[in-house]
């Protein structure tokens, strides 16, 4: 479920700070990784009560 975090992040990263060789987002690339997205912060939500504060 988290497996696509990574190259989430990554893609931010890029749309933050564009190289000149990057490739612009798409409404499409959003709309396929937007449930990625959703799916990683919901099981975020349900882990967090069960971790310990260090």
């Amino acid at each position: 479920m988290v497996r696509p975090f990574g190259r989430l992040r990554r893609t931010r990263n890029d749309a933050d700070y564009p190289r000149l060789d990057t490739p612009e987002l798409s409404a499409e690339d959003i709309a396929e990784d937007l449930p990625k997205a959703k799916e990683i912060v919901a099981a975020m939500q349900r882990l967090l009560p069960h971790l310990q504060p260090w």
